[in-house]
């Protein structure tokens, strides 16, 4: 696990170098973050609605505003006590502009100048895209001071450059709101800089607005995927489903390699080639390339649910649509597989870069598969630098206890299927009239289930799938179960690369949903299942990806500090996304510690603060 901590003692003597790469930066934690323009949208601050027919400029009239509103910011920070009742607040409205196509650089530029010389704007900017995601500069910009003695300075050089300081944060004292107006000689981006730059404060950034729609993926089939968003489609209960789609917000499963031991996939699928990573390995033969077995659609299927291409316009998303597929193939559907063929397989996936080994089969003896064992246990203690590559396995269809190798080592997550209702699958008709051939496994080894009916995923392109589209609807079995965990601890190393095995399965199980449990399931606590309560049908029940990933975002970085003494030192530090723990803490006459977090610090045992010393813990509010 990392451990990080972030001392900032003194002034900071870094002064940053202005690169040439783009008119419009700003900088964050000292990098320099580069903004790309979308001049398909302008953003305009004004005193008093907007009115685009007042521009000079002979199209403006044309171009619609497609979206106002008033700003909030004088009431959402603490006014200036000078302030409380001598002067009116403005009515200060942001508008966005909707340029249409076929305006060049040079008369966009124009545009934006005409606006800018209306009467009553105040800033006028293009829209920003940062991460691929659209947001929009106001007039507003924040700035940290060191100490609480340096607001004279930021007095000062906001007068000197007609800035208006707006107020502080209640939450975080030294955090200070400043606003360019239309007597200020820059917008809001160059006054953040220019504050930064000047090396007297501990942050200067600029205030941008974000649009928090529902996260969903742009791919036709998407709305079929009741997996990934139940919203009752077909009939359907709402709500059962792996809650991928917050965890999104925070990764895609980018940077993690997840390798499909299968038969084989097809490498040229449009939804599927640009996440292939190579061309892999067929362990039947011992030869590379991977080969797809007996026109069998069985890996491609499996593939699709892990890392299916999202935003494509087409098809559907994986639950980790930027992880890499890896795939190594073996001929599982014949008598004539061997040990050494399986063992091949998880062998060269561990040691060809795999991170996550994802299996959707199994069911053979294991009384003399000595070496599949060893290759199992190589690959879960040896894996990923000694970390272990994450072993997934599907528990069987077969009404039994979860079968070899799912059941073969505690560290392997095993996985048993659900329907949309939230209930073990079993053979029969569910409540939609659509029959089910299987029974999922059950039993001690059970570790979580996911959903495992009606899954729409990739097909072999062509006639040689199971159906004659590249897409399938129907894939079923704990073999779609499988692939859905395989997704999400994908999602998890891309967040916590240095997550161990035990770490990822212990986070999967802790965070899964105790899904029917008020009529069907009893969940309990056991000597065995150490992580949360269980059920022998549905182990600890369906998984939750953004629960899950809401935890790794915890652990990622864990910073502790205990057994300091902080007599005339002090210690500020930003922990926004980090978890704090302090043990066996000191802060002296002449000390300080000063945090600054967007959740909770944990105490874990004494801070002592004597007499003049100074101990403040504040907490990160994001507009």
């Amino acid at each position: 696990m990392k451990r990080y901590i972030i001392l900032l003692m003194g002034i900071l003597g870094f002064i940053p170098i202005l690169a040439q790469q783009s008119e419009y930066y700003y900088y964050y934690k000292g990098n320099r973050i580069d903004l790309i323009v979308d001049s398909t949208r302008l953003y305009v601050v004004s005193e008093g609605e907007f009115q685009p027919q007042s521009c000079t400029y002979a199209r403006a009239s044309q171009y619609n505003v497609s979206h106002s509103s008033r700003s909030q910011i004088y009431n959402i920070v603490e006014p200036l006590q000078k302030q409380r009742s001598s002067r009116p607040v403005p009515e200060v409205y942001f508008s966005t502009m909707e340029i249409p196509e076929g305006l060049g650089k040079s008369q966009f530029e124009e545009f934006i100048q005409d606006v800018k010389a209306t009467n009553g704007v105040w800033q006028a900017l293009p829209s920003f895209l940062i991460n691929g995601k659209r947001v929009n500069a106001t007039n507003n910009f924040y700035v940290r001071l060191r100490s609480a003695d340096d607001v004279d300075i930021l007095h000062q050089m906001a007068s000197q450059y007609r800035i208006d300081v707006v107020g502080y944060n209640g939450f975080m004292p030294l955090w200070y709101t400043l606003a360019c107006t239309s007597s200020s000689s820059m917008n809001a981006i160059e006054a953040a800089n220019l504050f930064y730059c000047s090396n007297r404060f501990a942050s200067s950034k600029p205030e941008f607005t974000y649009s928090f729609s529902a996260l969903h993926s742009d791919d036709d089939l998407y709305e079929q995927q009741w997996n990934l968003h139940n919203t009752g489609q077909d009939g359907y209960p709402e709500g059962i489903d792996i809650n991928v789609e917050r965890a999104w917000e925070t990764t895609k499963g980018s940077g993690v390699v997840v390798a499909v031991f299968d038969q084989g996939v097809d490498l040229y699928h449009p939804d599927l080639r640009d996440n292939i990573l190579s061309a892999g390995y067929d362990a039947t033969t011992n030869t590379i390339p991977s080969v797809i077995t007996d026109s069998s659609a069985h890996g491609t299927c499996c593939a699709g649910i892990i890392a299916a291409v999202q935003d494509n316009g087409e098809g559907i998303s994986g639950v980790a649509p930027e992880a890499k597929i890896l795939p190594v193939s073996v001929t599982l559907d014949s008598d004539e597989y061997t040990d050494q063929m399986l063992a091949n397989g998880i062998n060269w996936a561990w040691q060809n870069g795999a991170d996550i080994i994802s299996n959707s089969w199994g069911g053979m003896a294991a009384t003399d598969m000595e070496m599949l064992d060893n290759a199992i246990a190589d690959a879960l203690q040896r894996g990923r630098g000694g970390k272990g590559c994450v072993l997934v396995f599907s528990a069987g269809n077969d009404s039994v206890e979860v079968h070899y190798p799912a059941n073969s080592d505690s560290r392997i997550i095993a996985v048993g299927g659900i329907t949309p209702w939230g209930n073990r699958t079993v053979s029969g008709f569910m409540p939609d009239g659509i029959y089910v051939g299987f029974n999922s496994n059950f039993g001690e080894k059970l570790d979580v289930v996911a959903p495992s009916v009606n899954i729409w995923t990739t097909d072999i392109t062509g006639r040689d799938g199971e159906t004659n589209m590249d897409y399938f609807g129907a894939f079923r079995g704990t073999s779609a179960a499988c692939p859905h965990v395989s997704g999400v601890a994908a999602l998890l190393l891309s967040v916590d690369p240095e997550l161990t095995v035990e770490e990822v399965a212990e986070i999967i199980e802790s965070t899964a949903c105790k899904v029917r449990e008020e009529d069907l399931y009893v969940y309990e606590n056991d000597t065995i299942h150490v992580n949360g309560t269980w059920n022998n049908e549905v182990g600890y029940g369906l998984i939750d990806a953004a629960a899950a990933v809401d935890i790794a975002k915890k652990t990622a970085v864990t910073t502790y500090i205990k057994n300091q003494d902080f007599n005339d030192v002090g210690l500020e530090a930003d922990f926004y996304d980090i978890n704090v723990e302090l043990e066996n803490v000191t802060i002296g006459p002449e000390g300080y510690m000063e945090i600054y977090k967007e959740e909770d610090a944990t105490l874990k045992s004494s801070v002592i603060v004597r007499k003049g010393g100074i101990f403040h813990i504040y907490q990160e509010i994001m507009y």
